[in-house]
């Protein structure tokens, strides 16, 4: 794949095209209507004022790219696929409307088009790359780079920075540059980027959920208003409601759970996320009729859709339930090899179940082909530090822990895990077989 365009993570497409000016002041103000309608989540009222302005042959492709993500996010999948194959009878040159037309094509059963309309990207900018360097097509030039398993940093410097100097107050740009960040888990920057495009768009729900995400695990109080703000302006937002579903699974609130997952499917009765995560609550209560009921469910838009696994796994190994965890990530590998979030998933996975040579190796490759994504090189620096411990071994169990460490109380470590399993295995009932690995670290953050 040329790495002239970019990650198969499927960044979300909402309001890639927002940014854009009106090419026919006759229809300014019913553009500006549709973008807020969407932004807000009215997504009636978005579809309706761009279907008119297509029948009124309004000038220019915003009315299609609107029509067709207003679909998209309510799982009018098709409806999306038949809008842009309209726009392209006009446009026949845009590669705006090609990528908004990738998620509709592959969520109605139409994976090959998919393939085809990714291919014509690249045909289409090699061409005439002239036609494509404004701020606009440069954004959707390096989501499709991404989407394509493009090097982030390549397409950050190549598509968003240039369209950020080209127009440093290009809101899609600031998006995509934060959910990019997001992506690689550079929190830090993700939140520096989303603050920065607030002071420019005050009341914009998308730039406040990715302020969420970016300050979840580091100022949970700020996260949680960057939410309610999310929900405020966007009440509708399907990002901030599976968010929250999320945060209940992980605090065992599942009934809670379930009715925000409700309120996304009231939005989206195909939303693949949320069919996941009720695939999750129902093999977290050991429903596994249930679990892979929802599973098709997630899966029945786009069958080899890697996102589906890859959220279920995560979730499963969030509850120490790795082996399950695991499986999931190599399903969605199977679905798309390169897809980078379940290759670091899996690394993790492995790692915890003892499968060392295996996880280890998986952590290279992954590293080697995504270097920009922070918890990677962090795991590459955490298998430089391991190297350093010292090994102990007794009975069935291999401690690992720093040197010195190991000099103060390494044999205390190993005659109270001896004695608890001692005890425990006799209590109840319990042959463990394998040989268990524990490793103590020095640091907080290498666990």
């Amino acid at each position: 794949m040329s790495r002239r365009f970019l990650s198969r993570c499927l960044i979300p497409l909402a309001a890639l095209f927002l940014g854009s000016v009106a090419t026919s002041t006759g229809h300014a103000g019913e553009l500006e209507d549709a973008v807020k309608a969407l932004r807000v989540g009215d997504h009636a009222a978005c579809i309706r004022i761009s279907d008119q302005a297509i029948k009124n042959r309004a000038f220019g492709e915003d009315f299609y790219l609107l029509k067709a993500e207003a679909e998209n996010q309510t799982g009018e999948y098709r409806s999306a696929y038949d809008t842009i194959v309209d726009g392209l009878a006009r446009y026949s040159w845009s590669v705006r409307m090609r990528l908004i037309g990738i998620e509709a094509a592959r969520m109605s059963g139409q994976a090959e088009q998919a393939q085809v309309w990714q291919t014509e990207i690249i045909d289409f900018a090699g061409r005439a790359p002239w036609r494509y360097s404004d701020a606009d097509n440069l954004v959707s030039l390096g989501r499709a780079a991404l989407d394509m398993g493009v090097d982030a940093r390549t397409v950050l410097e190549k598509f968003f920075d240039r369209a950020l100097k080209m127009h440093p107050e290009h809101r899609d740009a600031m998006l995509a540059s934060g959910e990019l960040a997001l992506d690689k888990q550079d929190f830090e920057l993700a939140a520096d980027l989303f603050q920065s495009a607030l002071k420019k768009y005050p009341d914009d729900a998308d730039l406040y959920f990715g302020l969420t995400r970016s300050l979840d695990k580091s100022e949970p109080a700020l996260s949680a208003h960057a939410l309610s703000m999310t929900l405020k302006n966007n009440h509708r937002h399907v990002g901030a409601l599976l968010f929250r579903a999320e945060d209940a699974i992980d605090a065992e609130q599942y009934d809670d759970a379930l009715q925000l997952l409700d309120k996304v499917l009231a939005i989206n009765s195909k939303q693949p996320a949320a069919w996941a995560y009720r695939a999750v609550i129902a093999h977290l209560r050991n429903d596994q009729r249930g679990s892979n009921f929802f599973r098709d469910g997630a899966l029945s838009t786009w069958n080899k859709n890697p996102t589906v696994d890859y959220l279920i796994g995560r979730k499963l190994s969030q509850k120490y339930r790795f082996t399950e965890g695991a499986a999931h990530q190599q399903q969605a590998l199977e679905f798309a090899a390169s897809f980078s979030p379940a290759r670091v998933q899996l690394t993790q996975d492995l790692l915890r179940l003892g499968r060392d040579d295996e996880g280890w190796k998986l952590c290279e490759e992954a590293y080697q082909a995504d270097a920009y994504d922070v918890q990677l090189f962090n795991l590459m620096q955490l298998h430089d530090e391991l190297a350093k411990y010292r090994s102990l071994e007794a009975e069935g169990f291999l401690v690992r822990m720093d040197a010195k460490e190991a000099e103060v109380y390494g044999p205390a470590v190993v005659d109270l895990l001896v004695r608890a399993k001692q005890t425990l295995c006799a209590k109840y009932g319990l042959e463990l077989k394998d040989r268990i690995t524990v490793e103590i670290f020095p640091e907080l953050n290498d666990f």
